[in-house]
């Protein structure tokens, strides 16, 4: 039993070690509904169980830990603390909740709870029911001027509120005048033309990798079938969006959240010439439906893409990585430092990358 000196509530805390025999894990577990004597005393449980990590999950478990401890009102915060010397480090649960130094809690999908039996039912009825509203929100109206929007906004506003910026002078801006200035001029440089010749006569000389055919293909409304072909190729547990669904969630239950989402998709993109502002999508705002409409893309142009990429760019080239690059780079360095015969010299040009990508020309 703990006492907390401050206001002096009482909760209990168990640390808790199961046996490492899997046979012997409902014996465990219900040496646990033992301890469960206390119904109206917060409860924190510190769970150590060597049979759960090598049934790779805690499939089934987690119904149990909800059993005995729902009704209780025990909150915190836990830190994992960094050891100097040691490769298990101490956990911090800071009980004062109260004031501002815990941090807000945000909803993360785990990809575990597919694993639990009834979970696609509870997704199907929450689905087709009560989340119907949050779903038309979502996908409809979320970049529109609704309270939803900028509610959702404002939220990501205050975890991404720049503090302060420094000048090309190195000079400290906090105002936010300062700030204003700093942004636009960075963005009147980057995107402003230092002006070019006529490129014509070097086009000239340049064949048209894409026929007509090619190119009558590529405006073809997207299909069905092509929403899922992208959702299929998605990292199924890469960090997740805002809203917390990763595409596990997705691949997993497409059978029951597909229709829509195709819906979404194919209308965004059959937006062509925009014309107003509400017709251009956030992309901070945007979680896996963006990458699905982005796969969508990138699945259409790959048809075509072997036409215009040269075996040279090896980060287009499918089975390379970028990072070949640098160990080119390496060896070149390497072979210019150790050559010491020959009249014939040899030099290295570094390139401008920032100019080639994200400049006008």
């Amino acid at each position: 039993m703990v006492e907390d000196d401050g206001e002096g509530q009482a909760w209990r805390c168990t640390g808790f070690y199961g046996a490492p025999e899997e046979r012997l894990c409902e014996e465990s577990w219900n040496l646990l509904r033992q301890l469960n004597d206390f119904p109206n005393v917060p409860w924190m449980i510190a769970l150590c169980l060597i049979w759960v990590i090598k049934d790779n999950g805690l499939h089934g478990k987690w119904g149990i830990l909800k059993e005995l401890i729902s009704g209780r009102g025990l909150t915190g915060v836990l830190d994992h603390l960094v050891h100097s010397f040691s490769d298990q480090y101490p956990l911090l649960v800071n009980m004062d909740v109260g004031g501002n130094n815990h941090r807000v809690s945000h909803f993360k999908f785990e990809a575990i709870w597919i694993m639990e039996d009834p979970y696609e039912s509870e997704v199907r009825r929450l689905w087709e029911s009560s989340k119907q509203c949050a779903r038309a929100n979502w996908l409809s109206n979320r970049d529109r001027n609704t309270t939803y929007f900028h509610n959702y906004a404002s939220q990501r506003k205050k975890r991404n509120r720049v503090v302060y910026l420094r000048d090309e002078s190195s000079i400290l801006h906090e105002s936010n005048l300062g700030l204003l200035n700093i942004t636009k001029e960075y963005f009147t440089s980057l995107f402003s033309s230092n002006g070019m010749n006529d490129v014509n006569e070097v086009l000239q000389g340049v064949a048209p990798c894409i026929s007509s055919d090619m190119n009558e293909n590529l405006l073809w409304d997207f299909s069905f079938i092509e929403v899922c072909n992208a959702v299929k190729l998605m990292s199924s547990l890469k960090a997740p969006g805002e809203d917390g669904i990763g595409a596990v969630f997705y691949q997993r239950f497409w059978h029951i959240v597909g229709k829509e989402v195709t819906e979404y998709c194919i209308k965004t993109l059959a937006v062509s010439n925009p014309e107003n502002m509400n017709q251009f999508k956030p992309i901070s705002l945007c979680n896996i439906l963006y990458k699905m409409i982005s796969n969508m893309l990138v699945n259409s142009l790959q048809s075509v893409i072997h036409y215009c990429i040269d075996e040279a760019q090896s980060a287009f080239v499918p089975g390379r990585l970028k990072l070949d690059n640098n160990l080119v780079a390496y060896e070149i360095l390497h072979f210019l430092k150790h050559k010491k015969m020959g009249r014939m010299g040899s030099f290295a040009l570094k390139l401008d990358m920032s100019k080639a990508y994200d400049r006008v020309e």
